[in-house]
This record gives C-alpha cells, sequence and structure tokens, in this order.
C-alpha cells in the first residue's frame, strides 16, 4: 500500500510538474505579446469582469467536485448528480450575470462594461460540463491527461486571443480567448475521464457529499473574495487603468502558487485523504512538500523583488512602467501564500472543512479591510504595503490551526523553511549589490539576463552548500523517477560497453 501510494504520488507529482511548468510557460510568454498588443486599459477591463465571472466558475460546484475526491466510495449515481447540479447552477449563473451587467457597469461608472459583462456570462456553460470528468481524472490520479489538458488549452486559446488583438479586436480577444480556453478544457477532460452523463440525480447521493462539500462551498467563496476583493475595489476606486497594472502583478506574484503549490495540492489531496487516519505519515508527507516548496518559490520571489525595474522594463515595456513599485512589494505576499497555499489540503484531507470556513471567515474580513485601509491612503503602493502587512500578520495563525490536526508545530514548519529563506534573502542582497554598480547605459534585457544569472548561481551554490530538506527530496523522487541518472547505474552500464 504504502510504495503503491508512493508510486502513484511520484507519477502523478511528475504529471503535474509538467502540466504547471508548461501551462504558465506558455501563459506568460503569451502574456507578454498579449501586453505588447494591448494597453494596460484593456486588461483592467475586462479584469473588473472578471472578478465575479471567475467567482462563479471558481465556487460553480458547489465544493462537491473535491468531495468526489475526497470520499472513499463513490458511485456513477454521485457523479451524475454532481453533474446535473454544475449544469443547473452555470444556467443561474448566466442568467444573474446577464441581467445584471447594467449594475455591474454602474458599480464601475463604465457603461460599455455592460456588453462585455454579457458576452462573458455564457462561458459558465462552457466550463461546467468538464467540472465532473475533471474530478474523476483527479480522483483517479488521471494527471497525465489533465496534463495535456490544462497546456492544450493554454496554447490555443492565447494564440487565438493574439491573433485577434494583432487584427485590432481589442479587449475582445480576451474575451474570445476565455471561451476557448473553457471549450478546449471541457472537450479534452470528458474525452480522457471516459465518463459520459446521462440523467440522473439522486438526492441521497448528494446528501453523502453535502457535509464535506457546504463548508469547502462557505470557505472557498470568502477565500475567492478576499483575495480579489483588492481587484474589484481598485477598479471602482481607482479606475481600470491602474487595476491592469495591479492585475498584471498579481498574476507575477501567484506565479508560485500556480506553478508550484497547485502542483502539489492536485496530487497530495487524494493521496493525503487515502491516509487521512495516519496523521503521524500525514504530517511527514506534508513537510516533504513544504520543503519543496521553499527550495523553488523563495528565490523565484526574492529573485523577483531584486530585479524588479529591469523585468518590467525589459519583458512589459515602459508603458507598465507603473508596475515596478508594485513587483517590489507584492512578492513578499506570494512567497506567504505559497506557504500557506498547502494548508487547504490539510483540512481537506482531515475532512474539517468546518474548520477551513470558520478560519476564512477571519482571514477575509482581514484582507479585505487592508485594501480599504490602502484605498484610503490613495495609492497602489499603499495598497500592496498594506495587503501585505495583512499577510504577515495571518501567517502564523493560517499554518498553526491546521498544523493541529495532524500534531504539526509552527516551529517545525519554520525549521522546514529557514534554509532556503536564508539563501533568498542572501541572494537578494547579492543581486542588488551588482544593480547597483551596472552602467545605466546598458539594455534592459541585458541587465535582467545578468542578474538573473548571478541569482541563479548564487543561490545554487549555496544550496549545494546548506543541502536543505527540499533539496534532498527533489534528489530522492529523481532517483526514484529516473534510475538512469543514478551514478551508480551509470557506472555499471559503462562497465559492460565493449
Amino acid at each position: 500500500m504504502g510504495d503503491n501510494l508512493r508510486g502513484r504520488v511520484l507519477n502523478g507529482t511528475k504529471w503535474t510538474v509538467v502540466a504547471q511548468v508548461g501551462q504558465q510557460a506558455a501563459r506568460f510568454v503569451l502574456s507578454i505579446v498579449l501586453a505588447r498588443l494591448l494597453l494596460p486599459n484593456d486588461f483592467g477591463t475586462v479584469g473588473m469582469v472578471a472578478v465575479f465571472a471567475g467567482f462563479a466558475n471558481w465556487i460553480g460546484d458547489m465544493g462537491l467536485s473535491a468531495a468526489l475526491i475526497q470520499r472513499s466510495q463513490i458511485d456513477d449515481r454521485h457523479a451524475q448528480t454532481v453533474f446535473w447540479l454544475n449544469m443547473a447552477t452555470a444556467l443561474v449563473f448566466s442568467a444573474t450575470m446577464f441581467v445584471s451587467a447594467p449594475l455591474l457597469a454602474g458599480f464601475y461608472d463604465q457603461p460599455q462594461l455592460a456588453a462585455l459583462t454579457r458576452a462573458l456570462s455564457f462561458s459558465f456553460l462552457v466550463s461546467a460540463p468538464g467540472m465532473v470528468p475533471a474530478a474523476l481524472l483527479q480522483r483517479r490520479m488521471g494527471f497525465r491527461y489533465l496534463a495535456r489538458t490544462s497546456i492544450l488549452g493554454t496554447v490555443v486559446s492565447g494564440i487565438t486571443g493574439i491573433c485577434l488583438a494583432y487584427f485590432g479586436a481589442g479587449v475582445w480577444s480576451l474575451v474570445a480567448q476565455t471561451y476557448v480556453q473553457h471549450f478546449v478544457t471541457t472537450l479534452l477532460n470528458t474525452l480522457w475521464a471516459g465518463w459520459r452523463p446521462r440523467w440522473g440525480f439522486h438526492l441521497h447521493a448528494l446528501k453523502d457529499l453535502w457535509r464535506f462539500s457546504v463548508n469547502l462551498l462557505g470557505y472557498s467563496s470568502l477565500n475567492y473574495w478576499a483575495k480579489h476583493a483588492d481587484h474589484m475595489i481598485i477598479g471602482r476606486f481607482m479606475g481600470s487603468a491602474a487595476l491592469g497594472f495591479y492585475g498584471r502583478v498579481h498574476a507575477l506574484m501567484l506565479m508560485p502558487m500556480y506553478q508550484i503549490v497547485n502542483v502539489i495540492n492536485r496530487v497530495m489531496f487524494p493521496a493525503l485523504s487515502s491516509i487521512q487516519d495516519d496523521p503521524a505519515r500525514v504530517k511527514r508527507i506534508y513537510l516533504q512538500a513544504l520543503s519543496v516548496i521553499a527550495l523553488i518559490t523563495s528565490p523565484l520571489m526574492f529573485g523577483l523583488t531584486a530585479t524588479a525595474e529591469p523585468f518590467v522594463l525589459a519583458v512589459y515595456g515602459k508603458n507598465w512602467a507603473p508596475m515596478i513599485p508594485l513587483v517590489q512589494i507584492l512578492p513578499l505576499v506570494g512567497l506567504l501564500q505559497a506557504f500557506t497555499g498547502t494548508c487547504g489540503i490539510l483540512y481537506m484531507s482531515q475532512g474539517r472543512t468546518d474548520w477551513m470556513f470558520r478560519w476564512g471567515l477571519i482571514t477575509s474580513g482581514a484582507m479585505i479591510t487592508s485594501i480599504l485601509a490602502g484605498i484610503a491612503i490613495g495609492t497602489l503602493e499603499a495598497v500592496a504595503w498594506c495587503y501585505a502587512a495583512a499577510n504577515v500578520l495571518l501567517f502564523y495563525p493560517s499554518v498553526a490551526i491546521p498544523g493541529s490536526l495532524i500534531g504539526l508545530k509552527f516551529s517545525e514548519v519554520v525549521r522546514t523553511v529557514t534554509s532556503p529563506m536564508i539563501g533568498s534573502v542572501l541572494m537578494l542582497v547579492g543581486v542588488t549589490l551588482v544593480y547597483n554598480i551596472t552602467p545605466a547605459t546598458w539594455p534592459y534585457a541585458v541587465e535582467l539576463l545578468m542578474l538573473v544569472l548571478v541569482g541563479a548561481v548564487g543561490y545554487t551554490t549555496l544550496v549545494l552548500i546548506t543541502r536543505p530538506l527540499g533539496l534532498q527530496q527533489l534528489l530522492q523522487i529523481a532517483r526514484e523517477r529516473f534510475p538512469q541518472l543514478n551514478g551508480r547505474a551509470l557506472f555499471r552500464r559503462a562497465s559492460h560497453i565493449p
């Protein structure tokens, strides 16, 4: 059982890494091209609507897909019930958003948003059919298929958006991109899951899943608005251009969450759920996962802070220069959220979504209050600093509360992440010193390349010297998944060469 689970986890991790790295690399490149073709105002305008559309897509299945994954035993009745409930919910969301489009436009004082909102309102009906197939693939640890889906969806939709933007579609190119991504994702997940919907709604099946999902639904709703209230409030009080700048940086801040944390969460949730009655084992595996997150995420976020100016100017261009101070601040938030982003799987794997919901009430209120405080000061930098301060204050309880479910102490978390953090801080200092002595006449792209190389070499050297737990975990995974790279194996193989 143990060896089988480990093998499934390693295989799932491999494919999820492929998916996340491929998807985010494609998304990053495509977003740069779009940023050159469109204006910050275009991104901000879509961002105003996307806050509400994203909420519907985020909680559209009311946590029932996660319940399908977490529950030890399910049958086709559970899947059919969730599917039709998802479709009904999507229809309600679409109708509500279509009818309320003028209200949303009035909230932002942007009359043109009404047509945009109505255009995006039907996207729920495209994404909803793919939720159950995706959950079934994740339950079976079919991450190879999920990887293909995410990469193809991102690439096809991104190319569609770029082509339309090139021919002058403006903000509507982003709308088309959304629909294409939902369509491709739904189609491929349905094909690869090998599951087809048929009519059937079973109240008893819904009751089996509801106790778990209702608290998750509450938490997901609160968590979504806590993390996106900044977009809504900035768009309302500072306008679409300010939201365009902030939204780009926010996406960069969340890069580790997309690339690393989601990899681990998607694989670890079904894995930890299967051993939920063994807290010591859950704790050990969780700390191993956290060590890998710290090893990779820390240098990314500190490096982004250190290279903010050349990064923005070289990658996005001078039109996006107001992003620079935000890039210097918000990576701190990304780092903290990368550490706390795995805590949800502790609540969920232990079946304590009620605790998850209650803590979400507190964090949501704190996050929204911090954004309003920044708005009251009146600058984007103030919003970023207040948001960062709230994340710092909430870090300890965000880790300690779910940790108590498995006997995890906060000090153990600190010890796990300390070495990569120290190495990243030293890297930050070194890169900053090099940047300050770089000739001002150098092109921004050359500056950025040099700083990235300095940071990479410096951090790698420190890691090899200190050998933190995360490095040991990665090396162990590499040896197990790729035994041909093992030194002894290579030696034995070479000895047989004539």
